[in-house]
């Protein structure tokens, strides 16, 4: 399954509960990727690794994934015909995103929703404490037959 394949699978999960707080009174099931762009960039990187990056758009901070040095972003709907200023990007980190206690509730909540739709078991996740932050992560041989399955699916 390639990325944009997996793209129709996470705009299923989107949802109001799932958008940004300060966005929440814009988004509409005609515009579902608004305030979805950092648990999106979070979930991309969860299944296809690459970077996260963040820039500045006209509605503020904008997040998006590089992977194998393209510009992967899922969630550039939202502006509508706008470009973010892709070029002034900076990588963060996985721990920075999930530093924001709303950010990491959502995307728990939009990995649980694509977990649900692709029919994969929650329970071959293993939980791990980082600091004391609790992350949930995939095991490398889940990771590898969550690869198998998203293959199978698209042919």
């Amino acid at each position: 399954m390639d990325i944009f394949e997996f793209k129709k699978l996470l705009s299923e999960c989107w949802n109001i509960e799932t958008c940004s707080p300060g966005l929440k009174d814009k988004w509409s099931e005609d515009n579902p990727s608004i305030g979805q762009c950092a648990i999106t960039a979070l979930i991309v990187n969860d299944y296809f690794d690459g970077k996260i990056m963040r820039c500045m758009s006209s509605s503020g901070s904008h997040y998006y994934n590089i992977i194998d040095d393209k510009i992967i972003d899922l969630t550039k709907e939202q502006f509508l015909g706008e470009i973010p200023l892709y070029e002034e990007g900076q990588e963060r980190t996985r721990e920075y995103l999930l530093s924001n206690e709303d950010t990491k509730k959502r995307y728990l909540m939009l990995k649980e929703s694509l977990l649900n739709i692709i029919g994969y078991k929650k329970n071959n996740y293993k939980i791990c404490f980082n600091d004391g932050i609790e992350n949930t992560f995939m095991s490398e041989e889940v990771a590898e037959d969550f690869r198998k399955l998203l293959r199978s699916c698209s042919r």
